[in-house]
C-alpha cells in the first residue's frame, strides 16, 4: 500500500492534500500563500513529478513564489476567482501545461510566472488583469492563442513588459477579445501631458550657474533603449547645494547617449565625483563614453569612488584605465562605515564590508550583493540608494541597521524588479517616495505596495526624466511627463 495516496499537511495559513490516484494537489486556506525561494523545497517536493492537477480553493489571494515551479507533469489548473496575483516563478518550467484559464479577479501575473512552459499553447486572461511583468511568458514558444475577457481598449491598457526577451510570444500570439465596445463607444484620450524636460533642465542649469542654489538635486534619466532587456541600466546625476556634481553609475554602453544628451542640455562638462555602485555592465557600461565626452570638452572627472571588486565587468576596467591615463584620483575602498561630506551633505556607506567582498564569487547575485549602499543626509532630508541589492541582503542589512536606513526617498534596488525591494526592506526604510528606472514600472507588486501604503512611486521608463529637489527641511519630485504613478 502506498502511504502517499492521501497526504495532508497544515502549512501556515493553508492546508494541502494530494490524491495519488488522480494526481490532484488541493490547496485550501485564506489570505496570501507562502512564498518560496527559487531553490527552496516546498512541502510537496517529494511528489512534484506526480502532480497532474492543482486545485486552489476559494479563500486564497495569491499563488506563492515558486509554488509549483518545475512540476513537469502538471497539466491542469483550477484557480478561484478571489486570486489577486500569481507569484514569481509560480508555474515556471511546468512543461506539460498546454491550456490555462486564469479567473476573473487576477490583477497581476508576476515575473517569470509561466517562464519556460514550453508546451503552453493557449492562455485565457481575465478582464481584471492590469500587469504582466517581465518574462512572465518568456521561452513559451508554443503559445499561439490568447483569449481575453475584455475589450480591445481594455487590453491596450494592460501594462505588459514587452522587451525582446520578455513576453514576445504572448504579444505575437493570435488574440481574441471576447467583449466588444458598447454601441456608440468612442475611445477618449486624456489631454496630452506637458513635457517638462526643458523646464526641469533650466532649473538645474540655474543652480549650476549660481555655483549651487542651496538645494540638493537628484536626476534620474530615462535610459530605455530598443533591444535592451527590461533592466535598461542605472544612472543618477547629483547636484549638491554648493554646486558640486556627482554621477552614480552610467547604464549600458547603448544608454550612454541618453546620459550625454542630459549633460549637454545642462551644459555640464565636468564631474567632481563619479561613484560606481558595483561592477556590472548595466551600471558601468556607459561610464567610459561619459568620461570621454567630459574630457573631450575639457572638464573630466576629479574623483572616482568604488568598492574594490570590478572583475565581473568588461567595461569597468576600461573606464578605470582611461581615468588613470587622465590622472583622475581613484578611491577604491568604499566600504561600510565610510563617510564623506560635500558641503553640508553627509554621505554614509552602509555596505559592503571587506568580508562581503571576499565572499564575492563573480556570479550575478554575488556581485549585485556587494553594491554600495549610500545614504545622503541634508538637514532633515534623506535619500537612500543601494544599487542592485537582492532580497536576502536587504533583509540582512535591515536587521543590522534598522532605523539608520530610514529615508524620505528611496531609489529602488535592482531597477525595481522582482528580486529586490522586499517587505522587510520597505518597512525598515519607510520611504515616502520610491524612484525606479525599469523600462516600465518595474515590479507591479512593488508599485501596488506603494499605492496601498500611500507611497508615491515614480518610474523613469514611464515618465521620463525624474527630478528630486531636496532642501534642508523638505523635498519635491517632478517628472518629465505626468505625476507619480
Amino acid at each position: 500500500m502506498d502511504t502517499r495516496k492521501n497526504m495532508n499537511e497544515k502549512l501556515n495559513n493553508v492546508e494541502w492534500s494530494f490524491t495519488q490516484e488522480t494526481g490532484c494537489l488541493t490547496i485550501t486556506g485564506t489570505g496570501k500563500m507562502q512564498n518560496w525561494a527559487e531553490h527552496q523545497e516546498r512541502p510537496w517536493e517529494e511528489i512534484r513529478d506526480e502532480i497532474r492537477r492543482v486545485r486552489i480553493c476559494t479563500g486564497l489571494e495569491s499563488v506563492g513564489d515558486c509554488a509549483f515551479q518545475n512540476c513537469t507533469s502538471l497539466e491542469e489548473l483550477e484557480l478561484p476567482e478571489m486570486l489577486v496575483y500569481l507569484g514569481v516563478y509560480s508555474f515556471r518550467g511546468c512543461t506539460a501545461l498546454k491550456d490555462v484559464k486564469l479567473p476573473e479577479g487576477i490583477r497581476i501575473i508576476c515575473a517569470k510566472a509561466f517562464h519556460n512552459c514550453t508546451a503552453l499553447e493557449k492562455i485565457e486572461l481575465p478582464a481584471s488583469l492590469r500587469n504582466i511583468d517581465m518574462r512572465a511568458f518568456a521561452k513559451d514558444e508554443a503559445l499561439h492563442t490568447v483569449i481575453y475577457h475584455g475589450t480591445e481598449a481594455q487590453w491596450e491598457k494592460i501594462l505588459i513588459s514587452g522587451t525582446a526577451s520578455d513576453n514576445q510570444y504572448l504579444l505575437a500570439a493570435e488574440r481574441k477579445c471576447l467583449k466588444e465596445e458598447p454601441a456608440g463607444y468612442r475611445e477618449t484620450h486624456d489631454n496630452p501631458v506637458a513635457d517638462r524636460y526643458e523646464e526641469m533642465a533650466d532649473c538645474v542649469k540655474k543652480a549650476l550657474s549660481y555655483g549651487g542654489d542651496g538645494n540638493l538635486y537628484f536626476l534620474t534619466p530615462d535610459l530605455t533603449e530598443p533591444g535592451i532587456r527590461a533592466k535598461c541600466g542605472d544612472c543618477t546625476l547629483v547636484i549638491f547645494p554648493n554646486g558640486r556634481t556627482m554621477m552614480i553609475d552610467a547604464g549600458y554602453i547603448a544608454c550612454s547617449a541618453h546620459i550625454i544628451s542630459l549633460l549637454e542640455n545642462l551644459g555640464l562638462y565636468h564631474l567632481d565625483y563619479f561613484v560606481l555602485s558595483h561592477a556590472h555592465d548595466d551600471h558601468a557600461g556607459g561610464a567610459l563614453a561619459v568620461a570621454q565626452y567630459l574630457y573631450e570638452h575639457g572638464g573630466g572627472i576629479d574623483v572616482y569612488y568604488r568598492s574594490s571588486y570590478i572583475a565581473s565587468s568588461k567595461q569597468a576596467p576600461l573606464f578605470e584605465e582611461y581615468l588613470k591615463q587622465k590622472g583622475t584620483h581613484i578611491y577604491e575602498n568604499v566600504l561600510a562605515g565610510y563617510q564623506w561630506t560635500i558641503g553640508d551633505v553627509r554621505i554614509t556607506a552602509y555596505h559592503p564590508t571587506t568580508e562581503d567582498l571576499e565572499k564575492c564569487v563573480g556570479n550575478d547575485e554575488s556581485v549585485n550583493n556587494v553594491s554600495i549602499l549610500m545614504k545622503f543626509v541634508y538637514g532633515r532630508s534623506k535619500y537612500l540608494t543601494g544599487g542592485d541589492l537582492y532580497l536576502g541582503m536587504e533583509e540582512k542589512l535591515a536587521q543590522q541597521y534598522g532605523e539608520l536606513l530610514k529615508a524620505d526617498v528611496m531609489k529602488s534596488n535592482h531597477h525595481g524588479t522582482y528580486t529586490s525591494n522586499g517587505q522587510k526592506w520597505l518597512q525598515t526604510v519607510q520611504p515616502n517616495a520610491i524612484i525606479t528606472d525599469a523600462e516600465d514600472i518595474g515590479n507591479a507588486l512593488l508599485a501596488e505596495y506603494a499605492a496601498e501604503h500611500g507611497i508615491n512611486y515614480y518610474s523613469a521608463g514611464v515618465q521620463g526624466l525624474i527630478l528630486l529637489r531636496m532642501s534642508r527641511i523638505e523635498y519635491e519630485i517632478q517628472c518629465q511627463t505626468g505625476d507619480c504613478l
